[in-house]
């Protein structure tokens, strides 16, 4: 009985040690992508990769009206999301920080059809006073779950 309860403890040992040792290093598992060449001036980079998953830092667009905005800003969502091979139905949580929550809910529907097949993430709209310039109306930042790249 002893021998065998020394084997037993034996191989559980062995499995803790080697299988903890076959997982990779957290810390080898991220990454980061720029995009623009100031992201690195101001501190910052627009793709933070954990493992499978996407941290988009907030992004704005260009544009006169929100409708503008919002179109160039799913525009480069997209262009990260193909680079990444995802699409928006990858985009597990979205955040939309604006300066006029009434103007963003009067693009509903425009903002809807960035996803296919109403297939929406989880999301969060915020009113903000100001955004880091001062010609933006909106800022979204998302995070995207890949399918085991």
């Amino acid at each position: 009985m002893q021998k065998y309860l020394h084997f037993l403890i034996l191989i559980v040992v062995s499995l803790l040690i080697f299988g903890c040792s076959s997982q990779p290093d957290r810390a080898q598992q991220m990454s980061r992508t720029y995009y623009q060449s100031w992201e690195k001036d101001i501190g910052y980079a627009q793709v933070f990769r954990v493992g499978n998953t996407l941290h988009l830092s907030g992004i704005t667009g260009e544009g006169e009206t929100l409708e503008q905005q919002l179109h160039h800003i799913y525009q480069q969502i997209q262009t990260i999301l193909t680079d990444f091979n995802a699409t928006t139905n990858h985009i597990s949580k979205e955040v939309i920080y604006t300066t006029n929550m009434a103007l963003l809910k009067a693009a509903i529907s425009q903002r809807k059809r960035y996803y296919a097949n109403e297939q929406y993430p989880s999301a969060s709209w915020v009113q903000v006073t100001g955004l880091y310039s001062s010609s933006s109306l909106l800022e979204v930042a998302v995070t995207v779950e890949l399918n085991n790249q």
